[in-house]
């Protein structure tokens, strides 16, 4: 069964290159540039891990986090300094970061999930 995967920012390019990344690999990938879209889709049908964008259009990415099911493992990727987030974070990716960072977190995380 593949690992469900889904990219929250509101930036087209982040989440085609996110696509893109993840391809050909045994990750099911869902990406979202609606904070609504993505909340919506998420209560319906969780991943197992979800990343999410600081800063949104009308929300932040902590807010939607601390909404979501506790059960889906949440990452932020950020350039925010200050770690003030209302949802406490686990897991933390600074911006910039490579998909090759990205991919070494989420193998970790799938371990986790054995």
């Amino acid at each position: 069964m593949k690992t469900t995967i889904y990219y929250l920012d509101d930036e087209e390019a982040l989440c085609e290159l996110f696509e893109d990344f993840f391809e050909d690999t045994e990750y099911e990938i869902k990406t979202f540039q609606s904070p609504k879209e993505a909340i919506a889709y998420t209560l319906e049908s969780p991943p197992q891990i979800m990343f999410f964008d600081y800063r949104l259009p009308g929300a932040k990415g902590d807010m939607i986090a601390r909404d979501l099911p506790e059960s889906i493992i949440k990452v932020i990727i950020t350039g925010e300094m200050e770690n003030n987030f209302i949802y406490n974070f686990k897991y933390i990716l600074r911006k910039p970061c490579t998909m090759e960072e990205v991919l070494e977190l989420i193998e970790k995380l799938v371990a986790t999930l054995k």
